[in-house]
């Protein structure tokens, strides 16, 4: 994300240089997107050569720690069938090292991000990890749109002026 300063402003009505600037702002763009999709890849990678992610246990002996689990699912972690753990590790490999090329895929790319942003809400609830959470939701918007950063950014504006006349009332009363 940190190729995003380099971005520049479009204050130009220069022609020439307006070009200049997009394929510039587009190359920059495409440089934060390669840097997300090689940090999913190397750690799906790097996760096959563990044998606690190879096993599909990562993500239970994660959970039965009490120093990187929420109390509530530390103290509930046993009525979780076994399968339901594995699953989840093996899910969670087979989505960093597919991340680079669904992606890119116009059929499949919005799947992927919603994908990728249940993922790491997860991460935030489970783990407690509310910083790397909401950081990797917001590196995905990388990869959106015009049409879905407009629905995003309409969900969010018409979202918070609910939130905050519902504290306004609750506060009044």
């Amino acid at each position: 994300m940190f190729f995003l300063i380099f971005t520049p402003r479009f204050e130009s009505r220069n022609e020439r240089n307006s070009k200049v600037k997009k394929d510039l702002r587009l190359s920059v763009v495409i440089l934060c997107q390669f840097q997300i999709s090689m940090l999913y890849l190397v750690s799906g990678f790097a996760k096959t050569g563990s044998e606690i992610w190879t096993s599909g246990v990562a993500i239970y002996y994660t959970t039965v720690n009490p120093d990187y689990s929420v109390p509530f699912l530390y103290n509930n972690v046993g009525s979780i069938p076994d399968w339901f753990f594995v699953f989840l590790t093996y899910s969670t490999i087979l989505y960093q090292i597919t991340f680079p090329i669904f992606i890119h895929l116009k059929m499949t790319k919005t799947a992927w991000l919603i994908v990728g942003a249940l993922l790491h809400l997860s991460i935030s609830l489970v783990l407690g990890l509310w910083f790397f959470g909401v950081f990797m939701i917001i590196s995905h918007s990388i990869f959106y749109d015009k049409k879905q950063s407009k629905k995003i950014l309409s969900f969010i504006t018409n979202n918070m002026r609910r939130l905050s006349l519902l504290i306004l009332r609750k506060g009044m009363q």
